[in-house]
């Protein structure tokens, strides 16, 4: 075990991390952090009026979760919706990028480029690449310490009480997206 060394990211529905805590209720007592992609705070979800997809899946699992007490940090659509990545600041940085890299990342994105823009997106909504982000770099995010439970819609609520997880609230997306893009561009050239 790696302890307090370890972060967790989990960037879709919750049901293997609570499979996991049912296995083992220690599994995960130690970790530093579980950083997890989902809910929708103080904005509307993306599937139901109130319920984020991760969230809406398995609302169950979700709840279970958020209730164990593990050290969690929820990067909900509040902020993840914040974070577009431009089809003309990809290209940019795909010109720095090794050829094959940036023939890879074109292709891949080509087809939901032209979804965002038919639904008249201005770009790509970076819900995962934030999550991970925020797990290597937590500044990118302001945090509120409150207490959360998962509704049996998936709809995230807020709740009196002592606060059991920190949700991301604000988010510099100014500044993730170029260290995105340069990550992205520098991972694969060696």
């Amino acid at each position: 075990r790696v302890g307090r060394m370890l972060t967790v990211v989990a960037i879709g529905p919750l049901t293997n991390v609570a499979q996991a805590l049912e296995l083992d209720a220690t599994a995960l007592a130690d970790i530093g952090r579980l950083v997890v992609m989902g809910g929708a705070v103080d904005v509307p979800g993306n599937v139901t009026p109130t319920a984020e997809f991760n969230m809406h899946v398995d609302p169950e699992a979700a709840d279970r979760v958020v209730a164990a007490g593990l050290p969690l940090e929820l990067v909900p659509l509040d902020v993840t919706q914040r974070v577009i990545l431009a089809r003309a600041a990809l290209d940019t940085a795909l010109e720095r990028a090794p050829q094959r890299l940036a023939d890879f990342v074109s292709t891949f994105t080509r087809f939901a480029f032209r979804v965002e823009a038919a639904a008249d997106h201005p770009g790509l909504t970076l819900h995962d690449p934030l999550a991970v982000g925020v797990a290597l770099s937590p500044s990118f995010v302001t945090f509120e310490r409150v207490r959360l439970e998962i509704g049996a819609d998936g709809e995230t609520r807020r709740r009196p009480g002592p606060p059991n997880c920190r949700v991301a609230l604000a988010v510099e997306a100014e500044r993730f997206v170029p260290w995105f893009l340069e990550r992205l561009c520098r991972a694969s050239s060696s």
